[in-house]
């Protein structure tokens, strides 16, 4: 079981920092807060750089397997966003869809609740399972987080105030 973890914990984790990562270069935040602007997210240029900086982060703490709750708590909002966007495309990712968003969430919260295993830093730490409790708030808490954001973005959308413009990251 705990290799199982382990692997869940490089695949997913790897691929949510490394998505960061790209988010945080110079081309990845220009990129990014063009896509937020268009999308209706304002301040475009400031949340590029948020979403970058906690998809880098949260994917980190699942690689190395520590605080998970605080891993699925950060997933979580990165991931509803992301989810709410995407799903006027569908399901399907081919289509730009909610695939691959609701897939990781899944992923997130099955590891805030399955804990990161032995083989972790958790584990080492005699945290290797948080528990229900810590697990159910951590996920509330991702997904409180990114309701503020979806209002204010559906304020924007509906007032006609999107912009796809804006001005380049030093």
């Amino acid at each position: 079981m705990d290799i199982g973890l382990l692997l869940l914990r490089i695949g997913f984790g790897g691929a949510l920092a490394l998505q960061g990562r790209a988010k945080l270069t110079r081309t990845g935040r220009v990129g990014t807060a063009e896509f937020f602007g268009a999308m209706g997210f304002a301040p475009a240029g400031p949340l590029a750089v948020v979403a970058g900086l906690t998809e880098l982060g949260t994917g980190l703490l699942f690689v190395v397997g520590a605080g998970m709750p605080l891993a699925a708590a950060g997933a979580a909002g990165v991931l509803v966003s992301a989810a709410a966007v995407s799903w006027r495309n569908g399901y399907w990712n081919t289509s730009g869809g909610a695939e691959y968003a609701l897939v990781s969430l899944v992923a997130a919260a099955a590891l805030a609740f399955t804990g990161a295993g032995a083989i972790s830093v958790d584990g080492a730490l005699d945290h290797a399972r948080w528990g229900a409790g810590p697990a159910t708030v951590a996920i509330a808490v991702g997904v409180a987080t990114a309701l503020p954001l979806l209002v204010r973005r559906a304020r924007t959308l509906a007032a006609g105030r999107t912009s796809s413009s804006v001005p380049a990251a030093a």
